[in-house]
């Protein structure tokens, strides 16, 4: 099963039959911008609000508002719910009652991913950002000339996947951007010489 969200509705998705079939439930005056699944199966969506809805099984268990203004981007991990909004990322526990940290993005949060301690957040201005504990770092800036809206890390392999506004989707090995974030033309030339 996966799933899709919009304006007033959550469609879930179920292959049966060599088809494809949707479920459309509507969710009355929320428009539903962002969606991830927990470890647990739970699916977890955000919307224009800040408001998050937790679904299993298709049916609705429990809405909550931690933030107050729109959440582009949603991921669940093991011990932690990130969430992405304008200029920021707030990383909650499970219950998305307590929030454990807040970070600041210096442009707009569009895809955001976390791998071991590290955050990566894509922005609307193309850049991936690493976060790990109080240190930001720049990975890529204008890795693509339109919006970073898709960031996910397979964390076995590294691998980075990331999808642009403009529907060009990009593998990327996660060792080698960070290899390559710490890249000066100096050392460039050193080595060459």
């Amino acid at each position: 099963m996966f799933i899709t969200v919009g304006k007033y509705h959550v469609t879930f998705w179920t292959f049966a039959n060599n088809a494809i079939t949707p479920e459309k439930v509507a969710t009355e005056n929320v428009i539903n911008v962002s969606v991830a699944y927990g470890k647990d199966g739970k699916c977890y969506t955000g919307s224009n609000t800040g408001a998050v809805s937790i679904w299993e099984n298709k049916k609705l268990i429990t809405t909550v508002q931690p933030v107050n203004s729109i959440i582009h981007a949603i991921a669940v991990k093991k011990d932690k719910v990130l969430l992405g909004g304008n200029t920021h990322v707030s990383v909650f526990d499970l219950t998305l009652t307590n929030k454990v940290k807040e970070l600041e993005i210096p442009s707009q949060t569009r895809s955001i991913d976390a791998v071991g301690d590290a955050i990566l957040v894509g922005t609307n201005d193309g850049s991936i950002i690493e976060f790990k504990g109080n240190d930001k770092k720049y990975l890529t800036q204008g890795h693509c000339e339109d919006e970073l809206w898709g960031l996910d890390v397979d964390p076995t392999t590294g691998l980075v996947n990331t999808d642009r506004l403009n529907l060009i989707s990009r593998l990327l090995l996660l060792e080698r951007i960070i290899k390559l974030s710490s890249w000066t033309p100096a050392l460039a030339k050193s080595s060459v010489d």
